[in-house]
This record gives C-alpha cells, structure tokens and sequence, in this order.
C-alpha cells in the first residue's frame, strides 16, 4: 500500500496513529500483523461506503489473485484486534453482497509536531510523524522464507509510477541483449542438466525393525522394546534414507525369545519389506550389549555393541545398519540430530507414544527440546503432540523453529515433515491459503527418498483442505492416493488415517452407508494395532455421524462411553474430546436437554480456545449459540448469526451453510424478514464459494423459508421437496433427510396435515427410537387433535430419555440433571 498520511484515528474504546502504526484499544497496545492493520485503516479511510472485496484485494494485496477466504481470515483478525467480536459487530460490519464497512463512531486529527525538547529525550513518547521504512527489514539470521506462512507478510511495496516520457532506444538496446544472453545462457545451462543428470535412484530397501528383546533382569529399560526400536527406524529413515516399516505395525510382531529365520522371513513377506533387524538387549558385566542380526534374501548380517547409554547404542547400531544398507558417500548424508542422554530420552516418549500414554510421551519430547535446543527432530514430534492436545499456538511455534533452521538441501526429511506439520496448523487456525501454500511446499519435497507414510500425510492434509472448502471430488481423490501409499507401504496406521478422513468426507457428502464402513474399517485397524488415541478420534467420528443421521439417542450411548474413557486419570486427548463434547451437546440440545447442551459446548469451546484452535472455537460457539436460542437468552439468534460468520472465516463453508439454513429457520418464526433476506444473500455467497453443486440442498432451505415468511406457502414446500429429490439422487441421504423433516415441521406450521401425515408415514417416524422423528409425530398429531396418541408418543419418548446414560459431571464441572436449566 502506499504511504499513509499521518493522522490519529480515535473512537470510544480505541486510537489509532497511522505513522506509527499503532493500535491501542481500551487502553493497551495491540500488536496486529501489517496487513491487518492496512485494512482497519482503509476501512476507517471510506468510512461513507461499503467496500467490496475486489477493491480490497486490490489494496491490500497489490493485485495478486488470493481467495475470498484470505480476506475473510483478515477481516477476522481485525474484528479480534478491535475487541470487535461481539454480536453487534460494532466497528466492522459485513454488508452481504457488498463487502465491509466502517460503521464505529471515530474523530480524525493530525499529531502535534514534536517539541526539540521531546526530539532531544527518545525515552518520552511524543507524536510525531515517523515514517515507516519502504522495504522490509532483512530477516533474522537463520530464518528462511519458508517460515513464515503467506498471511504473515506485510504489504508488498506499492509499484513504481510509469514514466512520463518515452525511454530513449540508446538505452533500452542494452537491456534488450542483455536479456537475450540471459535467456541464451539459462537454455545452454537446462541442456547441460539434461545431458549430464544422472538417471532416477532405485527407491530405498525397507527395512523392518523389530521390537526390541530385552534380557530378564533389564526391568528398569522395559521401555527400550518400543523405544529403542522406533529411535532405530527414525534413524534409519532420516539419517541414511531408508525406508522403514511403520514402528506402529511392527510393535504387533509378538515372539517369545528371539524369532526364528523363517519367522522373520513371514513377517518381511507380510510387511513388504526386504530387510528386518532383529535386536536384544543386555547386560555384559557393567555395560550394555545390543546384538542385532540383519536379514534379507542376500544372507544374513551380525553385529554387538557395548555401551553404557541405551539411547546412544541405538543411534550407533544404526550408523551400522547404514553402512550395510546405504550406498550415499558419506559427505552427503545429513548431520546426527539426537546424541548422548537426548536420544534415550527421546526413545522413552516414542515407547509412550506407541503405547498411547500421550501426556508422557508429550513430557519426553518436551525434555528432549529443553536439553538439546539444537535438536530438530524433538521439536516435530512435540508439534504433532501439541496438535493432539489441541495447543495450536505452541504447535506453530514449534514448526517455526524447525523451519528457521533446516537445512533443506541436507535435512529434505525434516523439512518436508516440518511443511507438512505446518499445513495442518495453518488449517486448523482456518487460514486456508497458508495451509494451501505449506502442502505444495511439501509436495515440491517429494523425492525418492520421502517416505509413503511423508506423501500419504500431505494428501490427507490436501483432502481436508478441499473438503473445508465443499470441494468434495477433489478431495476424494487426494484420500485415495493416500489410501493407496499406505496400503502399497503395508502401513496399517496410516490405513487407518486414511478410511477415518474418508469416512469424514463420506458423511459430509451424506452418503452414511459409505461413511460407517470406512469409520468401521478405521476403527478395527486401530484395535487391532492398539493405538488408543486413533481410536478415541474413530470414536468421535462414528459419534458424529450418529448425530449426522438424527441417530441422537444412539450418539449418545457411544458418546458418553467413549467421553468417561478420556476423564482423568486417563491419558488426555483434547482433540477427540472436543469432537465428542461438540457432538453430544448437539445431541442433547436435539433432544430437548439445552442446558446440558449448553454446558457441553461450553467446555469444547474452553478446550478449543486454549489451544487458540480458532476453526474448534467457531464451531463450539455454533452449539452454543443454537443452545441459547433454545433457553430463550436475549440476543441468542445475533450470537448465533455471528458464529455462522466465523465458521465461513475458518473456511469451514459447508458447516457454515448448513447453519444458515437452521438460522433461516428461527428468523422466519422470529418474523425477521430482513435477516431472512440476509440469510438467502449468505447461503448463495457460500454456495459461491464452494464453486460445487453440494451446497444447494441448504440454499433451497433457506429460500423455502423465505417463501413461507412471504405467505408462498406451496412454493416454500416444493422448495423442500425438490431438495429432498436432488439429494437423494446424489445418495445424501443426511441432506434429503433434512429437508424431509424441514418439510414436515414447515407443513404442520401451515396447516397442511395430510401432506405431513403422508411423509411422516413415509420415514416411519412413529417408529423412531433414535432421533427426532417421535417428538416431530407428535406435533403433528396433537395439532390435528388427537391427543390420545399424541400422549402415547411422548410417554413412549419420555421412557426412551430416561434409559438415557446421564451427563458427564467431570465435563461439565458439576453435577447437573437432564433439565433445562444452564449449568452454574
């Protein structure tokens, strides 16, 4: 942008002086990105209009073509920055359709000049006008462009002004050879590449590491089974490129004593691995001893190693299985990461991890970064943890760090890992263009030597990105290449990861049969490997498909089960207990429980906004503003209307459509007009968005509504009716269920009984044990007066809540009932 003119900008509760740039509001000084800070102060600029997003992107970005999503990402941040968060959007407002404006109260002045006085004495704030500098200042030593995600960099500089007159030949004649040579030299340069690259490297031999045999009497490195194992195939991947079975897998390769030749020889079969290190450990006199035996179809490789440090007999038996296996000169191999105490350190939180204790795998990592500041690899698995724990801040931190100071052309391992790690933050914070830019800086780091289980991670992050984003198709696609690196990897983990993102995506799309036979598949890969927290996560997710389908009572049975299994003391997983509180407050408000509901959602928020997870804090807010409809708390549908808002800055569009068709819903009986006509205004910007045909079955529900408040009563149930069509051709059958039921309720509304009647028929909701249909059955019957059987429904609903788990105390902080009172 160009240079502001120095002016201070002062409202109620903030100030603003645009030559320093600095925003203070309600008294402290608020530190807001540049570009943030542009936009505040353009909008404060055209204060008398509304500004469309086009010219904003064209101000704020030079031009460069960046998405919608970018900017309602900014737009969230200078709401935050403002204090401007509230219902009333009190400074920023979004005009639909039109972009944003400016709407606060706000006095323009210009600073006083500074006395000589203050001129003299830097130490004491004066107001004068200071220039901003007109380039960025270098980046610190050792950082990398790399570490900073797009939406962190400031402004570009504004172009410079075209020249007045024309340049004279004598001096564009040089510029005009000089760029010939250029380009002559970069084709000799590409052909001399060409002719003398060397052909593409076999890939790696993968190599299957054992879980290690620890001699009776070494109770006191029990962990080493695990531990060393995995430390041995990290090593083996990061420091000689090899590939290697997942330790996950191979933890399930039980043997008494050490295996037979021929046992081996089934398992390298089995894992699709031509090699497998087999180890033990013991204890010759005051040392260690760590024999490893090496086998594969070339024969049969022996080695010992004595030592005093388990952690570091595991790095150098490694360095031994390199040199067997590695044909790279030793120049070109990159530098040891872990050493000494770290690496056994390090073993101990790969064994806790591997056995599902995240909190004590999370307390060896974190020991790991205190003692070896240096170490890189600590500093991922920490920043994987951190994101499991929801602590999406600390995550970030993190995976700066490690990209600050990779070294790419040596460490290509630990930085594909670190850009795909910081594709998932990105993602998780909603800011889809970072998240975008960090996967396909991943990708141009796939090599030969990148691991399946490397490639597979980026496609799923790819998938959730498009599937944020209603992009549904492509994001299939992305799951099956995933699906298909780790089936072809023999990594059973990672399959597990694989059917869970696909049966997220089949759910989201409404095809339910889909989704439980791949949430199903997950889940029995997840048993069968052992890895408790893949399974809390499978759990959630079944759990939100329950919900999905209406299924609430069944929701939960397995909800509330699976959420006591994650209470203290046992091991916390903060992601898949947010999932779960989310869902089953949803549940609960369903059935007619707003206050446990409420309560619910407001610990998932609480969990969501510690780790600053600002895609888990709008969806809470979602629930509990919906919560709040329910209990009648005033300015409930604005906090709602809201929430809608920043589940379109977090780029969840899908969610964010649906909830527009709920609010539509609520305004139409609120006989709020204009919030309906802004409701059909939002749901086709979102539509807009997706750029898909998957969102239409919410815009006909919105629009239906419309109709309904405007007295087009047929129109608004044809609406439904051809919704219900379009989604059950799709095989959505979450949507057409949706839009049978909107129907139903809307026709009660109306008065037209027998058309309910016929499709309360059709779903057979007398018959409806989980969901909503009973309660919807017997609107319809005590509005045609049939009291009698209205009465035998609620009995028969009133029986079924009562079988009912009760609510999770430990989550709610306190002992509440089934009623409808909000939780103290």
């Amino acid at each position: 942008m160009p240079i502001m003119q120095a002016l201070i900008y002062r409202g109620s509760d903030f100030e603003i002086h645009t030559a320093r740039r600095s925003l203070n509001v309600n008294g402290s000084d608020i530190d807001c990105e540049p570009r943030v800070f542009d936009l505040i102060v353009y909008l404060i600029e055209q204060r008398e209009r509304a500004v469309d997003k086009q010219e904003l992107i064209t101000r704020l970005w030079n031009g460069r073509p960046v998405s919608d999503a970018s900017l309602s990402q900014l737009v969230y941040k200078a709401r935050k920055a403002l204090a401007d968060d509230g219902a009333t959007r009190a400074c920023i407002q979004t005009m639909h359709g039109r972009g944003f404006r400016w709407v606060a109260a706000v006095t323009a002045s210009v600073p006083a000049e500074p006395s000589p006085t203050a001129a003299a004495n830097p130490a004491e704030p004066a107001d004068a006008a200071v220039e901003p500098p007109s380039v960025a200042p270098p980046p610190a030593a050792g950082a990398t462009d790399v570490a900073a995600p797009a939406e962190s960099a400031g402004p570009l500089p504004a172009a410079a002004p075209p020249p007045t007159g024309a340049e004279p030949r004598t001096h564009r004649r040089p510029l005009l050879w000089a760029a010939a040579m250029l380009v002559l030299i970069a084709a000799l340069a590409g052909l001399w590449r060409t002719v003398l690259q060397p052909a593409p490297a076999a890939p790696p031999p993968r190599v299957l590491v054992l879980p290690v045999e620890v001699a009776a009497g070494l109770e006191d490195l029990d962990w080493a089974r695990l531990g060393m194992m995995g430390l041995i195939a990290n090593a083996l991947e990061i420091e000689a490129g090899l590939a290697t079975v997942e330790p996950a897998t191979a933890r399930r390769l039980n043997s008494t004593g050490t295996p037979s030749s021929a046992q081996r020889r089934a398992w390298r079969e089995a894992t699709g691995a031509r090699y497998s290190l087999s180890l033990r450990l013991s204890r010759a006199g005051p040392l260690l001893q760590l024999d490893a035996v090496l086998d594969g179809a070339d024969g049969e490789r022996r080695r010992s190693l004595f030592g005093e440090e388990a952690g570091r007999l595991a790095l150098d038996m490694s360095g031994v299985v390199r040199d067997w296996l590695d044909r790279r000169p030793r120049s070109n191999a990159p530098p040891r990461d872990l050493d000494g105490e770290v690496a056994s350190t390090f073993a101990l939180g790969v064994d806790a991890y591997l056995r599902g204790n995240l909190d004590a795998a999370r307390h060896y990592f974190t020991l790991c970064v205190e003692r070896s500041p240096d170490s890189l690899q600590p500093r991922l698995h920490l920043a994987m943890m951190e994101m499991k724990y929801a602590d999406v801040q600390h995550a970030a931190d993190l995976v700066n760090e490690v990209l600050a100071r990779v070294d790419v052309q040596r460490q290509p391992h630990f930085a594909l890992d670190a850009q795909r790690v910081l594709g998932y933050v990105e993602l998780q914070r909603g800011r889809l263009d970072a998240a975008q830019a960090a996967f396909e800086r991943a990708r141009e780091l796939f090599q030969a030597e990148s691991t399946p289980a490397q490639r597979a991670g980026v496609f799923d992050g790819l998938a959730q990105l498009a599937s944020r984003s209603g992009r549904f198709a492509e994001a299939a696609a992305h799951l099956q290449q995933s699906l298909s690196l780790n089936t072809a990897a023999g990594d059973a983990v990672g399959q597990a990861t694989a059917w869970n993102n696909i049966g997220v995506l089949e759910r989201m799309r409404g095809r339910t049969a889909v989704a439980e036979t791949a949430l199903l598949r997950a889940l029995a890969i997840a048993r069968a490997h052992d890895v408790p927290w893949q399974q809390s996560l499978t759990i959630a997710n079944l759990v939100q498909l329950r919900v999905s389908q209406r299924r609430y009572r069944e929701a939960l049975r397995l909800g509330e089960a699976a959420l006591t299994q994650l209470q203290p003391p046992a091991p916390r997983d903060a992601r898949a207990e947010r999932v779960l509180l989310h869902e089953l407050a949803i549940a609960r408000l369903q059935l007619g429980q707003a206050g446990v509901a409420h309560g619910y959602a407001a610990r998932s928020l609480a969990l969501a906004e510690s780790g600053n997870d600002p895609a888990g804090t709008a969806m809470a807010r979602v629930v509990l503003a919906q919560a709040e409809v329910a209990l009648g708390q005033p300015e409930a549908l604005a906090l709602y209307r809201q929430a809608i808002d920043d589940c379109e800055t977090t780029g969840q569009i899908p969610r964010a459509a649906y909830h527009v068709a709920r609010l539509a819903g609520l305004q139409r009986r609120a006989g709020d007009l204009a919030g309906l006509h802004d409701s059909v205004a939002l749901v086709q910007h979102l539509a807009d968005l997706a750029r898909t045909s998957d969102l239409r079955a919410y815009t006909a529900a919105v629009q239906a509504q419309l109709d309904a408040a405007q007295g087009r009563g047929a129109e608004a149930l044809q609406h439904l009716l051809d919704a219900r069509g379009d989604a059950l051709r799709a095989e959505d059958r979450i949507s057409a269920q949706s839009a049978a039921l909107d129907y139903v309720s809307l026709a009660i509304e109306l008065r037209r009984y027998d058309a309910a009647g016929a499709l309360l028929a059709e779903l057979d909701a007398d018959n409806d044990t989980e969901g909503d249909g009973l309660a919807l059955a017997e609107m319809w019957r005590r509005a045609r007066g049939d009291n009698a059987g209205a009465e035998t429904l609620r009995a028969r609903r009133e029986q079924l809540d009562e079988a009912l788990p009760p609510p999770n105390a430990t989550a709610l902080g306190t002992d509440v009932g089934r009623g409808g009172q909000i939780p103290p």
